[in-house]
């Protein structure tokens, strides 16, 4: 797939100069530059034969970067506190490695906020106790081309969505993000009406997925 990056408190500048988090950061990219158009069609139509009612490629591609990020030993669903009060989903994470934190953020954009703040409590010191301690939060989320493309729902966040929490949340997100917006696959999209694979003609108007879908 191919990517977008914004980051917020030099988070991009550090994953990529820092010996703390390249390495780790760099899988992250390389599990994203291993899905291919082919893998996402495939895995859609399989997913679709496991439950009639998907309409958009939200499940399949969480679902390969899952996959994906687990060969590369990511941890998945680690928690951040560790009293049982704190156990549920809503207090952990969805990857964690080493000293940086990932939260795969196809949500609504209602939980957009509280994605940003689940890598921000992990990356910070807490009168909590706590389960992991992360230093770099990564957000990857749709950009709008891919939630056209990808016949998502439109209340869902996209990196657009996740960037206008930026400024007025600046003194409350102390720690560095990196926020990766997935693009829409070149070489089709899912039509909106018979929620099938289209293929695009390499003469379609490039020009189809620009509209916003915030």
């Amino acid at each position: 797939m191919e990517y977008i990056f914004e980051e917020h408190r030099n988070g991009l500048i550090l994953v990529k100069n820092n010996e703390n988090y390249i390495e780790d950061f760099n899988s992250i990219l390389d599990a994203l530059d291993s899905i291919t158009d082919e893998d996402i069609i495939e895995g859609f139509y399989k997913d679709k034969e496991k439950r009639k009612s998907i309409k958009s490629l939200s499940v399949t591609i969480n679902r390969l970067i899952k996959e994906r990020l687990t060969q590369r030993k990511w941890n998945s669903e680690t928690k951040i506190f560790k009293p049982s009060d704190y156990t549920n989903g809503a207090w952990k994470l969805d990857f964690s490695k080493g000293l940086i934190c990932i939260e795969a953020a196809f949500n609504h954009g209602g939980d957009a906020a509280h994605n940003i703040m689940k890598t921000i409590l992990s990356s910070e010191y807490n009168h909590v106790e706590k389960e992991y301690q992360s230093e770099i939060g990564v957000l990857i989320t749709a950009t709008n081309e891919l939630k056209i493309a990808g016949n998502y729902d439109g209340a869902i966040a996209s990196i657009d969505k996740y960037k206008s929490y930026l400024k007025p949340y600046m003194a409350y997100a102390t720690s560095p993000l990196v926020f990766i917006g997935l693009k829409a696959p070149k070489s089709f999209f899912i039509d909106k009406d018979s929620r099938e694979v289209v293929r695009i003609n390499s003469k379609i108007n490039p020009n189809l997925f620009n509209n916003s879908a915030d």
